[in-house]
């Protein structure tokens, strides 16, 4: 089991260090495309799309570091001014309130009484083909 946990430990770091360089990466290319759309004057769309695909792949990649290092995107100012056993309850709360909060959103087999986003119905434009 030793072995495993080395294992995990030594991909979780890899993906952390992998998404650290796809930041640059898109730190680097968006700096092209201001240089070229702003200093040249030319136009093309390859940037912002490399971008936005390498930010979606950051999310995934960098995610197992992020949980390696028991890392959370969230506000800090008030828990940290919380004892101990409140900060507890405020995490315990935090938690209930997302489990509640995807369980009774619709389209999600939820428990609360809502219907399924097909059953919806949303609204079309009119004279829609």
């Amino acid at each position: 089991m030793p072995g495993f946990i080395r294992a995990v430990t030594k991909l979780s770091n890899f993906c952390g260090w992998l998404a650290a360089c796809m930041v640059v990466a898109v730190m680097l290319v968006l700096c092209q495309l201001v240089i070229q759309h702003y200093g040249m004057g030319e136009f093309t769309t390859w940037q912002s799309e490399v971008a936005t695909y390498f930010m979606i792949a950051i999310a995934f990649v960098g995610a197992p570091y992020v949980m390696q290092t028991r890392g959370h995107i969230r506000v800090a100012v008030l828990p940290a001014s919380l004892t101990p056993k409140a900060r507890h309850l405020l995490s315990l709360a935090a938690a209930l309130f997302s489990l509640a909060f995807v369980w009774c959103w619709p389209g999600t087999g939820s428990i609360c009484g809502a219907r399924p986003m097909a059953s919806i119905g949303p609204r079309t434009w009119p004279g829609a083909f």
